[in-house]
């Protein structure tokens, strides 16, 4: 007589990580009344958490509810509670709980997920650990965060910079190692796509809802951005940055044209938004993509290299930089987007004269200290003793304690030239190897991703020169994620028709 199935107990239920448990395991541990109770006062709890926070405009409600899904999905499926993050981000806001900050839920569900890929990869670790450690963008990727993690030790605030690791930790578990664990397939990218464009698509039709009582005035646009975005610069580049993936998977939509019309929403979207850096950057998408294809990125990669020298040159002999300084008089913050054109070009614009302030405090922070840098996320509270007086505007007192809008610089400025050094390596490294990887994956599907990928790169790429935004939420994530999708496009695509071919030769002869 063979005895009974034994009963999985709660322990080795919550390390059965690797495949995730199905709703009857946890029936089994739950009487079926109680299942059921448990299952009616959630969904209650959560429906009233978001009428009152809907009602009283305090995110904070959400927080217990959502806790308690998030509970379930880790024991269920942390796929889907992959999804779920990534679908959180638009609605993500920051919240302060004392002297710390935090953007939520998002960064909640990644620490949680970091958990599950450090779990997942130590129960699996030896069939994904090798090929993703053996890979290029892997090897410089762990090189720059052991960079950091150097230079936090010598760090001028050694808790901000500490702050700056974790985050950097979790964003590459979370966004890189376990990206290309769970988005394996055409239908997991498909599956992420729905999860990621749905809930922007509600954000965008909340704030127009918004904007339009204002007739989608310049002046008012930031004004109906909370509680989901900061500013309209934060919306309109997290919509540009989506964008590509937008545009080349529309045809993966019901409908003949629901995929053209979520694209003219993206467009409008950005339009409305009225930022100029999201207006260039989605020509620069297109732009880099074509670059790839032509196989021309070394000579636009020389162009621009010369380009960067010459000017620095020039302007930094002889102090030349200072007959540039803007009247402070005239450089003020417009309420017209026609006028705020014509400043740009005329150096009277308040933004981007201040972004000059904040790029020449950097300079001198490099010159102070070229090696280890002030340390990682540091900027805002060391570069004050290094501003230049003719460069100060109305806004430099920075009340939103903002960076040094150009990540470059901020890269250099906290982590030293060896900082800024591996990163120019890793964003080369990833462009070549897209430009690698084009002529040698079929047609179709792989074709689309690498087209998506690479113009979200450029796009990121492009705006990291106007803004430090790779550490937030609303970008940083596709950065890492697209670094991480051209990896799957290597090993699932271009290996194994190496390796089918072989194996088709092998059995020829």
């Amino acid at each position: 007589m063979s005895a009974p199935p034994k009963e999985k107990s709660i322990f080795e239920l919550s390390f059965n990580i690797r495949k995730g448990l199905s709703l009857a395991d946890v029936k089994k541990l739950v009487p079926e009344q109680q299942f059921t109770g448990l299952v009616a006062i959630l969904v209650i709890a959560f429906a009233a958490s978001v009428i009152f926070a809907i009602v009283l405009s305090d995110m904070r409600l959400l927080i217990l509810p959502f806790a308690l899904v998030v509970g379930l999905l880790v024991l269920t499926d942390y796929k889907k509670l992959y999804l779920l993050l990534w679908a959180s981000i638009p609605f993500s806001t920051e919240m302060e709980f004392g002297s710390v900050g935090a953007d939520l839920p998002d960064e909640g569900l990644m620490v949680v997920l970091t958990g599950v890929a450090i779990l997942l990869f130590a129960t699996k670790g030896a069939k994904l650990s090798m090929k993703m450690l053996l890979h290029p963008i892997t090897l410089v990727l762990f090189l720059h965060f052991g960079w950091i993690a150097l230079t936090a030790l010598n760090s001028t605030e050694p808790m901000i910079s500490l702050k700056f690791l974790a985050a950097k930790t979790w964003y590459i578990a979370v966004f890189y190692f376990l990206g290309y664990y769970i988005v394996r397939t055409e239908k997991d990218l498909i599956q992420w796509i729905r999860w990621l464009i749905i809930p922007i698509l509600l954000t965008v039709m909340v704030i127009w809802a918004r904007h339009s009582t204002e007739s989608f005035s310049f002046e008012s646009v930031n004004e109906f951005m909370n509680p989901f975005y900061r500013n309209k610069v934060d919306f309109a580049l997290m919509l540009g940055v989506v964008f590509p993936f937008v545009w080349v998977f529309r045809k993966s939509w019901k409908g003949k044209y629901t995929g053209v019309i979520i694209a003219l929403i993206f467009l409008i979207a950005i339009s409305f938004a009225y930022t100029r850096a999201a207006y260039i950057g989605i020509v620069i998408a297109f732009g880099g993509y074509l670059l790839i294809k032509t196989r021309t990125l070394k000579y636009a990669l020389i162009v621009a290299s010369l380009a960067i020298i010459v000017l620095t040159t020039f302007l930094s002999r002889n102090n030349r930089y200072i007959d540039f300084a803007p009247d402070f008089h005239k450089t003020i913050t417009h309420y017209k987007f026609d006028n705020l054109i014509e400043a740009t070009y005329k150096l009277e614009d308040i933004s981007s004269m201040e972004r000059v302030y904040r790029w020449i405090s950097a300079f001198y922070m490099i010159e102070e200290k070229p090696v280890l840098g002030f340390g990682p996320g540091t900027f805002y509270d060391s570069y004050r003793p290094y501003t230049d007086e003719h460069f100060v505007t109305y806004v430099s007192d920075n009340p939103e304690k903002s960076g040094t809008h150009n990540y470059f610089l901020m890269t250099a400025a906290d982590q030293g030239l060896p900082g800024l050094l591996i990163f120019l390596v890793l964003i080369i490294v990833a462009l070549f190897k897209a430009q690698w990887l084009y002529p040698r994956i079929p047609d179709g599907y792989p074709r689309q991703l690498l087209a998506a990928t690479v113009g979200t790169l450029f796009f990121i790429l492009f705006i990291l020169t106007l803004n430090d935004m790779i550490e937030t939420d609303k970008v940083g994530t596709f950065f890492f994620f697209c670094l991480a999708m051209l990896v799957s496009l290597e090993y699932r695509y271009v290996r194994e028709l190496k390796s089918d071919h072989l194996s088709t030769r092998n059995l020829k002869t």
